[in-house]
């Protein structure tokens, strides 16, 4: 009967024609050798970008090209291999920055020598002394005679507490300076000028005995303390320190 062969389940050929046919209608119809990616065939000029070289914009065969030229190796190429001057070039050698002792000590006594000779002016030159001893000083930093210079300049620029301070820095050196500045009698007497000057009497007399305890030849230590000798009506010993200045 036909009616009962209509409701009869299908069979397996007739589900798969079913199944075929129900696959080409999603697809719209399109046959097997239908393309559905489009060509990305590297080297073909269309655009595309080589795998092996995703930066390159041109879709070419994706080769590299190492960076800096074609880097010469007689130094005048720009690649990596290029080289660092023209063959023959003497080796460089850095000058000697270290100077000579003997020609040093010469430049600083020659500045210590102005200085004095700019302090020893009938009108005293502070400014020229003070510039000669810093020079002295920018040799040897450790000289206690250009130091206890400065300290005289400054002392005729009247600049007391400064001149002070710069004395009171080399006698409190823990070191070689501090001991070479102890036995200086230049030091001494720049201290009793300044003590003087500063209304300290008894210091003062006390800076001029040790100057010319340190050095019996100093001229201007001796007449200094021998005014002060004078001043504590000490005549006897006055007269014997002016005396030492005649011998």
């Amino acid at each position: 009967m036909p009616g009962v062969w209509l409701h009869r389940p299908f069979g397996g050929r007739w589900l798969g024609v079913v199944l075929l046919g129900l696959a080409l209608a999603a697809c719209g119809g399109k046959g097997k050798n239908d393309k559905t990616t489009p060509d990305n065939k590297a080297g073909s000029g269309s655009g595309s970008q080589s795998m092996t070289d995703p930066g390159d914009p041109t879709g070419g065969s994706g080769a590299t090209m190492p960076p800096g030229g074609t880097g010469g190796t007689d130094g005048t190429g720009g690649g990596p291999t290029a080289g660092n001057g023209a063959p023959g070039d003497p080796p460089f050698t850095p000058p000697n920055y270290d100077p000579d002792p003997a020609t040093v000590k010469t430049q600083v006594d020659q500045q210590i020598g102005a200085a004095k000779a700019a302090l020893s002016q009938a009108t005293p030159d502070a400014d020229g002394a003070l510039r000669a001893a810093r020079a002295a000083l920018a040799l040897d930093a450790s000289n206690v005679e250009a130091a206890s210079y400065v300290a005289f300049a400054y002392y005729h620029k009247k600049l007391y507490d400064t001149a002070e301070l710069v004395l009171d820095d080399m006698m409190n050196d823990k070191g070689d300076r501090g001991a070479k500045a102890k036995k200086s009698a230049n030091v001494s007497y720049v201290y009793g000028l300044i003590y003087d000057k500063t209304n300290r009497p008894e210091r003062a007399e006390f800076a001029f005995q040790t100057a010319v305890s340190l050095d019996p030849n100093h001229a201007s230590a001796l007449v200094n303390h021998g005014v002060y000798q004078l001043k504590n009506s000490k005549y006897a010993d006055a007269t014997a320190t002016f005396e030492k200045l005649t011998k």
